[in-house]
């Protein structure tokens, strides 16, 4: 994982990571060509620090990153009286980069020390970006510089504001920042035809019967199965994922009844495994 930020002896006063804390890809996100990415940011503060306020202004490159879809915030930012993410701009300080800055504001008065994050030396996950990838990326290959510190005109760089100084942004030197790298991975699942449960080439109202047999009774895993998202070690019908949830559950049942219905045959792929060529 890449550092950028505080390089001092002391500890610092917070710390954030962009992409995965922990875990057998910390440092790393996986992606596939044109699916989205989630990229959580992680918040520690050290005992007695509280952060009052935020700007974390990702940057994403384009040639890895073709778009943000959406963001989430969780507590405490969910809770906080003004929280966005900016909308995705060009990045004026870094040419072939996106701006994907999120701002959140915790008081509109005095600082208090319970609103803000302060997670006594624990990690936090204050808020997650919803990224989509680009079509035509290079694939197993590690590339350490598809985010980087971003910039907004009006506010700079990254800013923190602990609460016992209102109106002051944390000396930089007191933090550290971590962003992850990313790693395209090629889709393995091979040619399969979506609602297609049975393997019998075409998706037809005996692939309902038999899918529902499997959540009903346990029946068998079909033919088509691939492990899904690649390297999880879950080997899955991800011909039945009719709804890209990435999942398989009753609501692809009701989705593909539907389609079948109303003879709109059209159904939507997991993303992470879409069908691709032999």
């Amino acid at each position: 994982m890449l550092l950028i930020g505080s390089t001092s002896a002391q500890e610092p006063l917070a710390e954030i990571i962009f992409g995965p804390r922990d875990g057998d890809n910390a440092g790393v996100l996986y992606a596939y060509e044109n699916s989205f990415i989630e990229v959580d940011v992680w918040m520690r503060t050290a005992p007695g620090i509280s952060i009052q306020g935020m700007h974390l202004p990702l940057s994403s490159n384009d040639n890895y990153i073709a778009s943000r879809d959406d963001g989430v915030f969780f507590a405490p930012v969910v809770n906080w009286p003004t929280r966005e993410f900016l909308a995705p701009n060009e990045d004026p300080d870094h040419s072939g980069y996106t701006n994907q800055g999120i701002l959140g504001v915790c008081t509109w008065g005095e600082p208090n020390y319970g609103w803000g994050i302060h997670t006594e030396g624990n990690w936090l996950k204050v808020a997650s970006y919803l990224m989509i990838s680009v079509s035509d990326a290079e694939l197993n290959t590690l590339f350490c510089n598809a985010f980087i510190e971003g910039s907004h005109p009006i506010n700079g760089g990254i800013i923190l504001s602990e609460y016992s100084q209102p109106g002051e942004s944390m000396d930089p030197s007191t933090y550290e920042v971590r962003y992850a790298c990313l790693e395209f991975r090629q889709n393995e699942c091979g040619l399969y035809i979506v609602g297609d449960f049975n393997g019998s080439g075409q998706f037809n109202v005996a692939d309902i019967i038999l899918s529902f047999s499997k959540l009903a009774h346990g029946y068998p895993e079909p033919g088509m199965t691939c492990e899904c998202p690649p390297g999880s070690g879950n080997a899955w019908g991800v011909a039945m994922d009719v709804n890209n949830s990435c999942t398989f559950n009753v609501a692809d049942i009701v989705i593909a009844y539907q389609k079948l219905a109303l003879g709109e045959p059209e159904l939507i792929p997991c993303a992470q495994c879409p069908p691709s060529g032999p």
